[in-house]
């Protein structure tokens, strides 16, 4: 992602990550980490296929966010045209199915498409930060409806997929009374929102880690198990992840996760008063926490590496990524990292995972491959 706006993300970086250090807190032994089993398990990452999203009459592939969204078959998926605002669907081939939206404050228009998910009917709904509003669309591109956004609701979200369970959506949550360097790690970090997105239930914490620390780079990012109604949180740059059980109103979470061979903590602490250039720098010394993934047995977290060409070029695309497999029940064992050659978009119950090889817009390529665990 590039800083060519003031972009709701800038927003939630403003309030919640740029004031802070990458520091892991002394604590992390005292609690709860992973048993590492993974010198006894094979993991394989199997190319299945590959396939080529070309432009249309109405739609050219310009600059297209890695956030894309899967309907819950898995075959249709929303993408998002960065520079024209504009979403558009295609399925699990590449094929185009439709689009809509572009630049402006008008019904079927944006001006910061932020977060995007396929609600349980199928409709694309988009969550526009700018203007603090969720915009629903049916197919083939038609505007249902406009609700109210949560900044009313005392929260701000990270969250860059929406993720829909029966009539509730689960949104990352940020409390506006705790967005500061001195207390952030007392907000809730679920926001439960109801069928018109108002804001239903705060739940979740932060990881006891990040208690008393600066909060550069520390916002929740959730991933949804719908199979056993289950929130799991992490934050950007702590590998380590809390499994929330929605159906019981405990203060108690599971706590998993491990500080694996690639994953970098940062020496020479990011500081307020860094400028952009030296906070660039330090970052290539320290791993960033990215979108998680479930399948039917597994947990996948992911973690990523910034290069010199990211600084250079301002292209995330060019980071390098990393999956960290756990059993996603009790213990929660450490199966294994694996180095990939791009970027995750998602991954399927039956461990199949769909890679962004190639963002470049004339070879805009997907490849889809099978995640093999053997014990």
């Amino acid at each position: 992602m590039t800083c060519v706006q003031f972009s709701h993300f800038a927003v939630v970086m403003l309030f919640v990550h740029f004031l802070s250090n990458c520091t892991a807190s002394e604590n992390s032994s005292e609690l709860r980490t992973s048993v590492d089993i993974s010198e006894t398990v094979t993991v394989d990452v199997v190319p299945v296929r590959e396939f080529i999203i070309e432009p249309t009459e109405s739609v050219s592939i310009d600059r297209v966010q890695n956030h894309a969204a899967f309907n819950k078959r898995g075959d249709k998926i929303a993408w998002i045209n960065s520079d024209k605002n504009e979403v558009f669907v295609t399925d699990n081939d590449g094929n185009h199915l439709f689009n809509f939206g572009s630049t402006g404050r008008g019904p079927e228009e944006f001006l910061e498409v932020f977060s995007i998910g396929f609600d349980l009917e199928e409709n694309v709904v988009v969550y526009d930060a700018k203007l603090d509003l969720f915009k629903k669309f049916k197919s083939p591109g038609v505007l249902v409806e406009t609700y109210e956004g949560i900044r009313d609701q005392g929260i701000f979200t990270s969250s860059r997929k929406l993720l829909f369970s029966e009539n509730k959506l689960y949104i990352s949550a940020i409390e506006m009374d705790y967005a500061n360097e001195n207390n952030f790690w007392r907000s809730r970090t679920i926001g439960e929102l109801g069928q018109n997105y108002e804001l239903l239930e705060l739940a979740g914490s932060y990881d006891p880690d990040l208690a008393g620390t600066i909060y550069l780079y520390k916002y929740p990012m959730l991933t949804h198990d719908e199979e056993n109604d289950m929130i799991y949180t992490a934050h950007r740059t702590h590998p380590f992840i809390q499994a929330i059980n929605l159906n019981e109103n405990s203060a108690e979470h599971d706590r998993f996760g491990i500080i694996s061979e690639s994953f970098k903590y940062a020496d020479d602490e990011t500081t307020r008063n860094d400028p952009i250039h030296i906070r660039r720098q330090k970052n290539l010394s320290q791993s960033f926490v990215e979108e998680s993934f479930i399948s039917d047995e597994y947990f996948f977290l992911q973690h990523a590496t910034f290069s010199e060409d990211v600084i250079t070029y301002g292209d995330t695309f060019l980071r390098q990524s990393f999956l960290n497999i756990f059993e996603k029940k009790e213990p929660y064992r450490f199966l294994g990292e694996v180095e990939l050659e791009s970027l995750p978009l998602h991954i399927t119950n039956g461990n199949q995972m769909y890679i962004l090889k190639d963002n470049n817009p004339d070879n805009f390529a997907v490849g889809v491959y099978d995640i093999i665990i053997e014990y």
